[in-house]
């Protein structure tokens, strides 16, 4: 281990073992960056300060960078892609994100990875329809009165043209009579970062998730 990698590593240990105000934030991240050019391929201090920028710096867009950097390079976890994933989705637009997260599982060198990467994908890909896809749900409701009871009405109306995009959970797009917003039919939701498969189940059945 180089006395620059130990360096680095302890700056973001003595970051995150004391309380905020008796540590010296950037003096820790200026150690990383210092390990990050002297070891460029080190996926650990990328992700090391995309996490510094994120929980000290609320700084979503420099974590992101640091993240997918992080999650292209050898040896990084499928851990460090999904938190990649979910960073860079929430400073890019949905579009954007599917685009990242494509580029991602074609170099995936792993089945771990591929699965990761393709449940993130879906998510993305999700939030990304419901997004274009939602104006005209709100417009449907504007111009008759109430919701569409589903997406092919939206088409019926002219509001939607061509072809409508298939749920990328597997199920049927349905629109929720009580607040207007898509869903999927198989009760799935994307995921928010650092959640698990438990915490989303709790929070998908309005049980406590803390």
């Amino acid at each position: 281990m180089s006395l620059v990698f130990f360096g680095a590593m302890q700056a973001f240990k003595s970051i995150f073992s004391w309380p905020t105000d008796q540590l010296d934030v950037d003096e820790g991240i200026r150690l990383l960056e210092k390990g990050v050019r002297n070891l460029p391929e080190s996926w650990l201090l990328h992700y090391y300060l995309g996490m510094t920028h994120y929980f000290f710096r609320n700084d979503a867009d420099a974590a992101a960078e640091y993240l997918a950097t992080a999650a292209r390079l050898p040896g990084a976890p499928p851990l460090v892609t999904r938190v990649a994933a979910l960073m860079y989705g929430r400073r890019a637009n949905p579009g954007t994100t599917v685009q990242f997260l494509r580029e991602l599982l074609k170099n995936a060198d792993s089945d771990q990875m591929r699965e990761v990467l393709t449940r993130s994908l879906e998510d993305a890909e999700f939030r990304a329809i419901t997004a274009a896809l939602q104006p005209a749900v709100d417009a449907y409701r504007k111009q008759v009165g109430s919701l569409p009871p589903n997406l092919a009405a939206l088409a019926e109306r002219g509001i939607v043209r061509g072809e409508l995009p298939k749920d990328p959970f597997g199920g049927k797009w349905e629109v929720d009579q009580s607040t207007g917003q898509l869903r999927s039919s198989t009760g799935r939701v994307p995921r928010e970062l650092h959640e698990s498969s438990a915490v989303q189940r709790r929070r998908k059945q309005g049980e406590p998730t803390g």
